[in-house]
């Protein structure tokens, strides 16, 4: 838990590791261009906000040479979590955030691409084109609602696995 502020332009907090990345806290990089990358080679529980003028990259069970990892997950199968108290907003035109596990991805958390959040009137869209891109090897799950300026786009690579029920893909009623 903390928080993290920076001003600076074109800063990239990027974290990678081994084992379990665990995310509890508040990201504020206010500086033009600044990114935000969060990796693990086994999963990824995201429980915090982040607001980025750039890209955001929260991955789990995938290296950092983009390949999947046959442990990338935890004893439940998922190798990224967003939890529900969390937030992640990109705010610029162009910027993506990219969610990506290598077996199961769950999102119950508020992920916007292309603008901020405003406790008096909601969402503020402060970006054209800006893009969420959530890939996952075996199941995604979306409960929540992804919300962006340009594209949503929900991909699986590999078939569901056993504890998927036969399914790669639920969007609940909160995800629309």
């Amino acid at each position: 838990t903390g928080t993290v502020n920076t001003f600076e332009a074109n800063m990239a907090l990027d974290v990678s590791v081994k084992n379990a990345a665990i995310v509890r806290g508040t990201f504020n990089l206010m500086g033009e261009g600044s990114s935000l990358s969060i990796q693990s080679d086994t999963w990824t529980y995201w429980e915090g906000e982040a607001t980025v003028p750039g890209n955001i990259s929260l991955i789990g069970g995938v290296n950092t040479a983009g390949n999947i990892l046959r442990n990338g997950a935890n004893a439940d199968g998922t190798s990224l979590y967003v939890h529900a108290a969390s937030s992640l907003y990109s705010t610029t035109a162009g910027s993506q955030i990219l969610l990506q596990g290598g077996h199961d991805v769950e999102i119950h958390g508020r992920v916007v691409a292309g603008g901020t959040n405003s406790a008096q009137s909601g969402i503020q869209w402060t970006g054209d084109d800006a893009q969420i891109t959530v890939k996952a090897g075996e199941q995604i799950l979306v409960d929540t609602a992804l919300t962006a300026t340009g594209s949503v786009s929900l991909t699986t690579t590999l078939a569901p696995s056993a504890d998927d029920a036969g399914y790669g893909v639920i969007v609940t009623t909160a995800g629309g």
